[in-house]
């Protein structure tokens, strides 16, 4: 009987651990409204928050070879212009990927300030699984007090531990891209 009792007990706790933790555990949608919540509120350095660690560190890995070419001084500028005073070629090449990626977006929030846009709601429209990630097609406005423009946009999703994590966006990927081939132009020019 107290086999049986214990039995019943423990299958009794895992099931109301496993209905647990899959309510604990997000939704793409909820995660991705979180995302742009955060943007919204806090500007494009909260965006890092929400980006897939594989992804942060693919993005340092692509724009890590800015701060390890060129002249020391330039390299200086570009350096403590995104990361500080004290950043050094050293510091950032050893700089955790979400805190590299963080000082990027600090150029893209500042536009955004300089600009006064705002943010508009995101709604999602629909999704897309393929394989583990999942696309969440949405729609979302931004502007100033004299435009505005609603966008549809793509955000493609991975799970991460009892979550999902947002995966580099064609658009985040340029902006990387073309902060890159600015640098080295300038550079270059000198």
């Amino acid at each position: 009987m107290k086999k049986n009792t214990f039995a019943i007990i423990l299958t009794i706790s895992s099931l109301w651990y496993a209905s647990w933790s899959s309510a604990a555990a997000e939704t793409p949608e909820q995660l991705c409204e979180k995302y742009f919540t955060a943007i919204k509120q806090q500007g494009a350095t909260a965006s890092v928050d929400f980006i897939h660690p594989d992804e942060l560190l693919r993005f340092k890995q692509m724009l890590l070879p800015i701060f390890e070419a060129g002249e020391e001084k330039a390299k200086a500028e570009v350096i403590q212009a995104l990361y500080g005073k004290n950043a050094t070629s050293a510091s950032v090449k050893i700089m955790p990927p979400a805190d590299f990626m963080r000082g990027f977006m600090k150029i893209s929030e500042a536009q955004a300030k300089s600009m006064n846009i705002s943010f508009g709601d995101i709604k999602i429209l629909g999704s897309v699984k393929e394989g583990d990630v999942v696309h969440l097609v949405t729609r979302h406005s931004a502007g100033t007090q004299d435009f505005s423009m609603t966008e549809l946009e793509v955000v493609s999703l991975k799970p991460y531990q009892d979550s999902w994590r947002v995966l580099l966006s064609g658009k985040l990927e340029g902006m990387g891209q073309a902060i890159k081939a600015q640098i080295l132009r300038a550079r270059s020019q000198k």
